[in-house]
């Protein structure tokens, strides 16, 4: 037999044999198809004999993972625990990989047979590659875990980026087709390229947060558009007063009679380190390190829950001077990053990708947004989970996290109601003051209650009637007391106790006056 012919009969042997595998692999598990994201790691694990299938077929990549079984899928680690623990007895088919599995728990107790947590398997692999520290990740993504080193590694690492490329859901159940990609993602750390905040968090996030944050006007859908100074000092001066258009009572005298102006020339003189207030300097792009400077400044200044900021980082690579170098230090210690290796390409023209990535980080730390108890104000944060967005949530100007869907969900009474954000919020103590009337109406010497306002779950209706949910909060002793006893004859039906929890208040009257009096407020609907 010729060369050529052998030759030519190998290969076609080849071919058949690669066919043959791919064919076989495909058809491994009757749920799993190629295009699923974690076939291939799923395969690893199937090839090297770390994962199997069940008896149907299939490899349920869905099924959610006990502790006991993610620690058997993962092997054995190097230390191994002397001490027993109370709930797995040596006879458990588990046994030998939990006791050598370094997974951390709570006391003397495993729980084998309890879903595992994303967080627990993202820091049992943070520990499996030599728990190192110090990787850079913003606020935002290390604060979301306990152990904060683990949750930065992971995401700076792409083990653990989430699905937005920001909620890690790391108190979620993990399942088996997360549970084979975490582990060959683990396998593969030494080889992986840390990844930038800037370039893995979603953009349909980032638009939502900057329309959220009301900072800028109109519809934002081309995330590389650049913004002026003007632009940014007016979502500077919004942030920090919460208004639409601040009103100033004092400016430089030589500020530019231009749009946007007063803004820049207030901006400048307080947050940056520049004299020019003429037009051309206004309608100049924005450059990162002022930006972030001013918005990291005004988010510190107007935040009500006492923060306490490290302002003595800075950022590799560059450095500013005065009151520039101080936003930034500011903002550094609230953890906003931009790249994994703590460095900032401060000179660079700011986008409105980059504000909607400064904005993200403030608002998990700080909280852009506010609510009143009593008149005082307090911190809220956006949502910054779509799967959570109520389906109607194009009628409200935020959905914040503190706020269950079901509140945005519940009926109207009626319709022709609409957001009336910009009169509630720069009028909040309108309604704040009815409410503490109205909590001094209902409340007795035993009990008490408190009503938190928030302005985005406002609404008026043509005849400025409005519509106010607010969350209700008791103190005192409340046993026996229902809903019917506080709120009239309306709630007689159900005769239920009262709870915290959030209600719907409607007014009798128009408002035509600052002050509304209580007995104009009538509570007509709890929303569970």
């Amino acid at each position: 037999m010729g060369v050529k012919k052998i030759i030519c009969m190998v290969l076609i042997a080849a071919l058949w044999t690669s066919s043959f595998v791919a064919v076989s692999a495909q058809s491994t598990f009757f749920d799993l198809s190629e295009t699923h994201w974690a076939y291939a790691s799923v395969m690893e694990l199937v090839n090297d004999g770390t994962v199997k299938g069940y008896e149907d077929g299939g490899f349920h990549p869905d099924g959610t993972v006990t502790r006991a079984e993610f620690v058997k899928m993962i092997g054995k680690g190097d230390v191994i625990r002397t001490e027993p623990y109370a709930d797995v007895d040596p006879s458990h088919w588990g046994y030998e990989y939990i006791m050598a599995s370094g997974l951390q728990t709570d006391g003397n107790l495993f729980q084998p047979d309890i879903p595992i947590t994303r967080g627990e398997v993202l820091e049992l692999i943070w520990t499996r590659n030599g728990s190192p520290a110090g990787t850079v990740a913003p606020a935002a993504i290390s604060g979301q875990w306990k152990n904060k080193d683990a949750a930065a590694w992971g995401y700076t690492y792409k083990i653990m980026i989430g699905d937005d490329g920001f909620n890690l859901r790391l108190e979620d159940p993990l399942t088996r087709a997360e549970a084979a990609a975490l582990i060959i993602r683990g396998r593969n750390y030494a080889s992986a390229t840390p990844g930038n905040f800037a370039d893995t968090v979603s953009e349909d996030l980032l638009k939502m947060i900057i329309k959220s944050s009301g900072l800028v006007d109109g519809n934002i859908d081309d995330l590389s558009a650049k913004i002026t100074n003007g632009q940014m000092a007016m979502a500077v001066l919004r942030l920090l007063y919460g208004e639409d258009d601040p009103m100033l009572a004092s400016y430089p005298k030589d500020i530019a009679d231009c749009t946007y102006g007063k803004q820049w020339g207030v901006v400048a003189a307080n947050y940056l380190n520049t004299t020019d207030y003429s037009e051309q300097m206004v309608n100049k792009n924005a450059v990162l390190s002022d930006t972030l400077a001013a918005l990291s400044m005004a988010a510190y200044g107007k935040a009500k829950s006492g923060y306490e900021i490290t302002t003595s980082g800075s950022y590799n690579g560059f450095s500013a001077e005065g009151k520039v170098q101080l936003g930034l230090s500011v903002a550094k210690g609230c953890g906003v990053e931009f790249y994994a290796d703590g460095s900032l390409d401060g000179n660079r023209e700011v986008t409105y990708k980059d504000l909607g990535v400064i904005l993200i980080q403030l608002d998990s730390v700080i909280g852009l947004k506010r609510s009143y108890q009593d008149t005082i104000p307090k911190d809220e944060k956006i949502q910054k989970d779509l799967t959570q967005y109520p389906q109607n949530y194009m009628e409200y100007p935020v959905i914040l996290e503190s706020v269950p869907a079901s509140v945005y969900q519940a009926d109207y009474p009626g319709t022709g109601y609409t957001s009336d954000y910009a009169f509630a919020r720069e009028f909040y103590m309108v309604f704040t003051d009815a409410l503490a009337m109205l909590s001094q109406k209902l409340s007795t010497k035993d009990y008490r209650l408190k009503f938190t306002y928030y302005p985005s779950l406002v609404k008026r209706n043509e005849q400025g009637y409005y519509v106010i949910r607010v969350y209700m909060t008791k103190q005192g002793n409340f046993d026996g007391v229902t809903y019917a006893d506080l709120f009239g004859s309306q709630f007689a039906g159900t005769n239920q106790p009262v709870k915290d929890g959030f209600i719907e208040i409607q007014t009798a009257t128009p408002l035509n006056n600052i002050v509304y009096p209580a007995e104009n407020l009538i509570v007509t609907q709890v929303i569970q």
